[in-house]
């Protein structure tokens, strides 16, 4: 029953091989930006603007002039820039703790009259003005920093999924593994 349930869990989670190559996608995305910087496999970075870009290999062009480069020494592809979007979650996530912390203390009145209890709404209106407010100070941070977006080998956005046998022996079940 445990080889059964081995070799059932290997099957599950076989990975798909892929031939390697630059795709459509790497050269439209890298031909949209000004800059790209390489890696290749001696663990030298190269920058310049991309000339060229096909199944086989790419060139850029830099100080050196034009470096050509094949796709066996390619390890990773970054384009400049990032998307504001990760800004914005840090900044609305510190927002919300912010926010919810600044709600749970406050009291409403006491300045003319006694201290009061604030009514619900104008608690999540606390709470909604500074997920807001953090999350346009985090696009702002973000929009100042120039960061990478790694475009080759193109990056996983999927759930992945792993089933495995317990990792002990003598016992029964599978382990279940979720990432995203």
């Amino acid at each position: 029953m445990f080889r059964l349930t081995v070799v059932g869990a290997l099957l599950l989670t076989a990975a798909t091989a892929r031939a390697q190559g630059f795709g459509p996608d790497v050269a439209t995305l890298a031909n949209d930006q000004p800059t790209v910087y390489i890696l290749d496999s001696a663990g030298r970075e190269f920058s310049g603007h991309l000339l060229r870009i096909d199944q086989q290999s790419l060139t850029i062009r830099n100080a050196l002039g034009d470096v050509p480069f094949a796709i066996a020494n390619v390890r990773t592809i970054d384009r400049r820039g990032d998307s504001l979007k990760n800004g914005a979650i840090v900044g609305a996530g510190v927002g919300l703790v912010l926010g919810a912390l600044a709600a749970a203390t406050s009291t409403c009145g006491g300045l003319l009259g006694p201290e009061t209890s604030c009514s619900p709404s104008y608690k999540l209106g606390i709470v909604g003005v500074s997920t807001a407010m953090y999350a346009a100070i985090g696009v702002g941070i973000d929009a100042l920093r120039h960061g990478r977006t790694r475009i080759y080998p193109v990056p996983k956005n999927r759930i992945a999924l792993g089933i495995e046998p317990p990792s002990r022996r003598g016992r029964t079940g599978l382990n279940l593994s979720v990432g995203w």
